[in-house]
């Protein structure tokens, strides 16, 4: 229970909407057995604070699951149990870092708000995981469970702030989350998870400068994000993120008359998905939508032209 496979989410992260829930409802099925085991234990006085915090850790992966399968509003009062097992725990028995993980599981609570359309409950629930996140980040630098907490709470309140359309707010927040992934960098240099979020922040710019109508800036990030996810090891996931950048900027040359820049993106679009669709099986399901995606792109951009 003690990872998450992606424990951050941004604007632009298209691969996301092609993956199963099946893990996930496997993930909650798992939750729910260790929870029943757990419960009749957490009355004994001697072991309260471990068995709560342990219940922390399962109730916080279930509500992840819950939540991964459209489910947001039911993952609310999971997470909401989740924290105050944690912090019973702390009082009964402080850790080592009292109030880590409360506060590494509030920004989940946090966008499982925002997805139920409790925008100010949401906002709430950030600022405070971000504000207790960066005081032990500032303690310990080099604690890297707060600095990757802080990370997606850094890039929700950027969504938060996107989604209001005020858009000086959200490049202010983007930018401090890439700043965090970049310091994580130093420690981890080929760490893809990291790379892949930074690749993300740029999407997220990318995204802000075309609703303001600055196409220059908007085509720069996009190339910055191409740049990031295209590292010699890049994974397939990450492959996957550049071809829909190769698409966007298709989308934009097509938009603004640079017919030729426009087909050539298409055909890298093509190119950068061309390694993970080798990997799937010929008749797959998943193949099936990873060609669905590709077409709609190439007919979006057909479109587009001035």
């Amino acid at each position: 229970f003690s990872s998450r496979r992606r424990h951050t989410r941004y604007i632009g992260d298209w691969s996301s909407d092609v993956c199963s829930s099946d893990l996930f409802q496997t993930s909650v099925a798992v939750c729910e057995q260790a929870e029943r085991l757990l419960l009749p234990l957490k009355d004994t006085p001697e072991i309260r604070a471990k068995v709560l915090r342990t219940l922390a850790t399962v109730l916080d992966r279930k509500a992840y699951g819950v939540m991964r399968t459209g489910r947001s509003k039911e993952a609310i009062p999971i997470y909401q149990q989740a924290i105050t097992h944690a912090e019973e725990a702390d009082r009964l028995a402080p850790s080592r870092r009292p109030g880590l993980q409360a506060a590494s599981i509030m920004p989940w609570l946090g966008e499982a708000f925002s997805r139920s359309n409790r925008p100010n409950e949401a906002r709430q629930m950030t600022e405070i995981s971000r504000g207790r996140l960066e005081k032990f980040v500032a303690d310990e630098p080099f604690l890297m469970t707060a600095r990757r907490q802080l990370a997606y709470a850094t890039s929700w309140a950027a969504v938060e702030a996107f989604e209001q359309w005020d858009f000086a707010k959200a490049t202010r927040i983007r930018d401090e989350y890439r700043a965090v992934y970049k310091e994580m960098l130093k420690l981890d240099s080929r760490n893809n998870t990291y790379i892949n979020n930074v690749g993300l922040s740029f999407i997220g710019a990318a995204m802000t400068d075309m609703l303001q109508g600055n196409f220059a800036e908007a085509e720069q990030n996009h190339r910055e994000a191409i740049a990031t996810f295209s590292v010699d090891w890049a994974t397939t996931f990450m492959k996957g993120n550049a071809s829909a950048q190769h698409a966007q900027l298709g989308l934009l040359y097509a938009a603004t008359g640079r017919d030729a820049e426009a087909v050539e993106q298409t055909t890298l679009m093509y190119a950068a998905m061309k390694p993970a669709m080798e990997q799937m099986a010929p008749e797959s399901r998943e193949r099936e939508i990873r060609q669905e995606v590709l077409r709609h792109r190439e007919r979006e951009i057909g479109r587009a032209h001035v």
